[in-house]
């Protein structure tokens, strides 16, 4: 399995190391629309944005490279899960 083949659940079965990236945000509550009209148009934005942030991540491998988007912290996890099946 080359390093860039997508994971599954028997290559983690296995043992062999996979890796995700995650883009986190949090919305205030007191910033959310309350009607269902602007709830709607609040959510199809940011699946744009959403849009927008993948594919700058798929060609940079970045989430704030060239991008409007700013990352605020970088967090690496350390497995917490032993490997069940060698």
């Amino acid at each position: 399995m080359s390093p860039n083949e997508p994971s599954s659940v028997s290559s983690m079965l296995c043992g062999r190391k996979s890796v995700g990236h995650m883009y986190v945000r949090r919305f205030p509550i007191s910033e959310l629309p309350t009607d269902d009209q602007g709830l709607s148009d609040f959510l199809m934005k940011l699946y744009h944005e959403k849009d927008e942030l993948k594919d700058n991540f798929l060609k940079t491998g970045s989430f704030s490279s060239k991008s409007k988007f700013k990352v605020h912290q970088k967090v690496e996890l350390k497995p917490s899960m032993p490997v069940l099946v060698r």
